[in-house]
């Protein structure tokens, strides 16, 4: 519904009438509904989504979110809180399409990265293969003796940061370092997963170098300079 109700608003804004929300008849999705619902899903749930099941989805809210529309249960309260929202969306875009037409010297952002080097330090990383199993018990013997048993696909992963491992493996992978072999993991029927950590660095000595991290640092600027740049635009418009 959010979705459906940002176009009517933004529609409202433009061409300077009062706010009116009305029923979406159309009920068409396109691929520009289908691109933006991947990417919000992406966002907000880090999870992607393909092109079927964002249509899918899209497709069901517009017509749930008309239903209610067309029962006027939309209360004038409610769209003014969906107003504010937009309205704080909008503006915090504007600001931010201002700051980013302005660029910072070069020479700023690299002290900033020496000055806080320790924040651009790399982040443990470890070295791992991937052994899939159709059968839990060959799993369980492989951990055993891996030498005695080849029933397996063997995958190799190479390195990765520990911290972007998401749990529960991260926190076996962790725990066990060099050569360390996790517990297994049922991945569902007729799935099952082992996991080698067959090198580990810790990186304690090693920082991303600054090409790598200029835009990070550009982020950080903009952040700390968001409130100063809005107000000094609402006082060319007030």
């Amino acid at each position: 519904m959010k979705i459906v109700l940002t176009l009517i608003f933004l529609l409202s804004f433009v061409m300077g009438a009062n706010v009116q929300i009305t029923p979406d008849k159309s009920l068409k999705v396109d691929q520009k509904d289908v691109s933006a619902m991947k990417s919000f899903v992406k966002k907000k749930y880090h999870f992607i989504m393909n092109e079927k099941g964002a249509k899918k989805i899209v497709k069901e809210n517009r017509l749930l979110s008309d239903a209610y529309l067309k029962h006027n249960l939309l209360s004038d309260f409610e769209k003014k809180l969906i107003r504010i929202e937009i309205e704080k969306k909008l503006a915090d875009n504007y600001v931010t399409y201002i700051q980013k037409k302005k660029s910072f010297p070069e020479k700023v952002l690299k002290s900033y990265y020496y000055d806080h080097i320790e924040k651009f330090k790399k982040p443990e990383e470890v070295k791992l293969v991937l052994y899939k199993f159709s059968k839990y018990d060959d799993a369980l013997h492989f951990l055993q003796n891996p030498k005695n048993v080849t029933s397996y696909t063997k995958q190799n992963l190479g390195w990765k940061y520990i911290k972007g491992i998401k749990n529960p493996y991260r926190q076996f992978i962790k725990s066990g370092k060099k050569g360390y072999y996790t517990p297994v993991f049922v991945m569902g029927k007729d799935r099952y997963d082992i996991f080698y950590v067959e090198d580990y660095r810790d990186n304690e000595n090693n920082y991303f170098p600054y090409k790598d991290v200029r835009s990070q640092i550009e982020r950080i600027f903009l952040n700390k300079t968001f409130e100063r740049e809005r107000e000094k635009i609402l006082r060319h418009y007030q």
